[in-house]
């Protein structure tokens, strides 16, 4: 028989830490929200291979009470079950100082304004070993050093520092977001590699962290509808996905799958599905009992009470804002942002949603008030198929959607009847692609084509992303992947922790086509690009393969190359181009050489047949 045992203390507190403290970024999350609770203006943060330093000019700890706040479930923060439910400091479990003692050695130094001296503390598995005073400022600096040192299988399964280091940034950029009014100063490994100034402004922060440009392109969210209050800065509807994602709720950092699964159902709603995800920075207020922080061990998920109508009332928010932007989804994004400036007289004037204020922020947005958008400006961006394949343009058939409509509208069935019986396309079929005639364009996105008894129709966004998926995968597996360089390198802004990411994973990005320069704090160049991005791509194209990178370490992006490469090959081609006969047959050519030529990298169909007895059939020809 197995006999239950009662479990030692010790193990009892690692299996404890091991929940709340899984990396070096949750010791961060921790320290840095319990100085925000000590009324903290400046946070300085400095992280190494071996340490992990915070520091703040909080109210500090009464020498009293010092070993207490490593004691678990001891806390200054809550006193009573009732407190659970109007939550409104970041921490109040008591278990984050205990959590990180058990597995790591700890010196902490602090001083409230009534003390004379400061006095520090070395603490080991969460015991004191030894007090002493020292000279401090008010506030405290906590040191932990060799985390995991008891944990040899937690420890093991951490990433490299760079990648560790790269979340830390990535959090701190975040906090400062939330809480402009304070100061923040990331190290890293001796060196600055971010810092914030206290500031009212939070379109300021925003610039301060991701860049001017990607400021100028927000569109500000001021919303109430009680219970609800929503307040931030939402990308527009064309701009490109960096996958900036920052949540307030209540002055908390969280994540909530439910309010990003409703901000991207609002965008989509707007522009369709499938474009890139929204970037966005919201601050969201409700009341306190409305919102259950202790769903998760870090604190970092949240659950609603009515959570319907709260993702409702989100997507309102969302919705109403978009909309009016006056957005014209044919125009690309860089003209877009030039008409914005110029609204027509009768335009609604709805100060909650118009382009951001930068009179408060000292930053311009990065267009020409004064040009006015030119012709090329106004085309859509997608890769020249007729430069690709260094063919010559000619004149295409464009047959009108309204005809189109009318002709779907007289088989009767719709889609369903006219396509319920689709032919299987075979190797012959493909062969006969060469010789089919060009007969025009559905919806600027299929390519009709015609042969003996049989129609085909061409999907030609999926058709050239085989082409430019099997193209690129090959070079970069060979190391032999076509690059162009820039006349002029193109300059991009970036995060502290976007500008991390590329360092880290330079080489990979260099195989790939992107020869990089890096510039002042933040800023690198661009130097070359692959062959297959057109001009208007290369920075699109960039932002796609780094958000890969951002949630795949270097070695799983080389392992799984061929997602990787998908990835890229769907920032670099878009749909909406009207092509040619003579681009259509160079399109034809090159996916008949490739290994796949019947899906695209996602598994879509290039090609479908319908033949002509199906089509008699539906005309009661038969």
């Amino acid at each position: 028989m197995n006999v239950i045992n009662k479990l030692d203390d010790s193990v009892v507190s690692k299996i404890a830490a091991g929940e709340i403290i899984t990396r070096p970024l949750n010791v961060v999350k921790e320290l840095v929200e319990n100085a925000l609770d000590a009324g903290a203006s400046q946070i300085v943060i400095s992280i190494d291979k071996n340490n992990i330093t915070v520091d703040d000019n909080g109210t500090g700890i009464d020498k009293a009470f010092i070993q207490s706040a490593f004691l678990r479930h001891y806390t200054s923060k809550i006193a009573t079950e009732d407190d659970l439910g109007t939550i409104a400091s970041l921490g109040f479990r008591g278990e984050a100082l205990f959590a990180i003692s058990t597995v790591s050695h700890i010196t902490l130094s602090t001083k409230t304004q009534q003390d004379k001296v400061g006095t520090r503390v070395f603490l080991t598995e969460g015991k004191v070993l030894s007090t002493e005073s020292v000279a401090k400022k008010t506030g405290t600096t906590l040191c932990v050093e060799n985390l995991f040192y008891n944990l040899p299988v937690r420890k093991k399964h951490l990433k490299d520092f760079d990648y560790e280091a790269r979340l830390i940034t990535e959090l701190i950029e975040h906090m400062a977001l939330i809480h402009p009014d304070k100061s923040f100063s990331l190290h890293v490994s001796g060196k600055q590699r971010l810092y914030t100034a206290q500031t009212e402004n939070v379109l300021t922060r925003i610039a301060e962290i991701y860049g001017k440009d990607f400021a100028a392109e927000l569109t500000a969210v001021s919303y109430e509808q009680l219970p609800l209050k929503l307040e931030g800065y939402l990308s527009d509807i064309s701009a490109r996905g960096r996958k900036i994602k920052v949540l307030s709720i209540n002055g908390r950092l969280v994540s909530a799958r439910s309010v990003h699964s409703a901000i991207k159902s609002a965008y989509d709603e707007l522009r369709g599905e499938g474009r890139q995800e929204p970037n966005y920075i919201l601050f969201i207020q409700l009341p306190y009992h409305m919102v259950d922080v202790n769903v998760h061990p870090t604190k970092e998920e949240v659950k609603f009470l009515n959570e319907s109508l709260i993702v409702l009332l989100i997507k309102n928010a969302v919705k109403t804002a978009l909309s009016q932007t006056n957005i014209n989804l044919a125009i690309p994004h860089s003209a877009q942002a030039q008409i914005h400036t110029h609204p027509a007289d009768d335009a609604p004037n709805d100060t909650a949603t118009q382009r951001p204020d930068f009179s408060g922020a000292n930053i311009q947005p990065s267009f020409d008030e004064e040009t006015a958008p030119s012709p090329a400006e106004k085309e859509e961006s997608f890769v020249q198929l007729s430069a690709l394949f260094d063919e010559e343009p000619a004149q295409a058939q464009l047959l009108p959607e309204k005809a189109v409509l009318s002709i779907a509208g007289a088989f009767g069935g719709g889609s369903a009847s006219l396509f319920g019986d689709l032919s299987a396309i075979t190797k012959e079929d493909l062969q006969k692609l060469r010789y089919a005639k060009y007969a025009g364009h559905l919806f600027l996105r299929y390519v009709i084509l015609t042969h003996s008894n049989a129609m085909y129709i061409l999907d030609q966004h999926a058709a050239h992303e085989r082409v430019l998926y099997e193209d690129m995968l090959q070079g970069y597996q060979n190391n032999t992947l076509e690059r162009q360089f820039l006349l002029l390198p193109q300059k991009v802004y970036l995060s502290a922790s976007e500008l991390a990411l590329v360092i880290e994973n330079r080489q990979e990005l260099a195989r790939l086509g992107f020869e990089i320069s890096l510039g002042d704090l933040q800023t690198l160049q661009l130097l070359s690009m692959p062959v297959i991005a057109g001009e208007n791509q290369t920075e699109d194209m960039f932002f796609a393969i780094l958000n890969y990178m951002k949630e795949h370490p270097v070695k799983e992006v080389q392992n799984r190359s061929e997602i990787f490469i998908a990835r890229a090959c769907a920032a670099a081609v878009k749909s909406d181009k009207e092509l040619n006969q003579t681009e259509v047959d160079a399109l034809i050519d090159k996916l008949l050489a490739t290994q796949t030529p019947f899906i695209c990298p996602h598994g879509r169909d290039t090609l479908i047949k319908i033949e002509k007895s199906r089509l008699d059939k539906l005309f009661g020809r038969t």
